[in-house]
């Protein structure tokens, strides 16, 4: 199942996410859970990317914050 959000990061940025998610846990998913593909945007360029594997990680406070809420929520 594909899931799209919008966030507002702590420094005032839009930073829009793609996030596919499984049902149950897989080892194709994030850290082997749920999500096995993550786009995250902040101004129009890849913050983030994991397709079974991370491309680019999450890096800096206000996003590394978003990307833990979404793994919160669907991981």
């Amino acid at each position: 199942m594909w899931e799209e959000v919008c966030f507002i990061s702590e420094s005032g940025r839009r930073v829009e996410c793609q996030i596919k998610h499984f049902d149950e846990c897989s080892r194709f998913g994030i850290d082997g859970g749920r999500i096995s593909k993550l786009l995250m945007l902040a101004g129009g360029q890849v913050v983030a990317s994991y397709d079974r594997g991370w491309d680019i990680r999450p890096a800096g406070g206000d996003i590394q914050g978003i990307y833990k809420a979404l793994i919160e929520r669907w991981n």
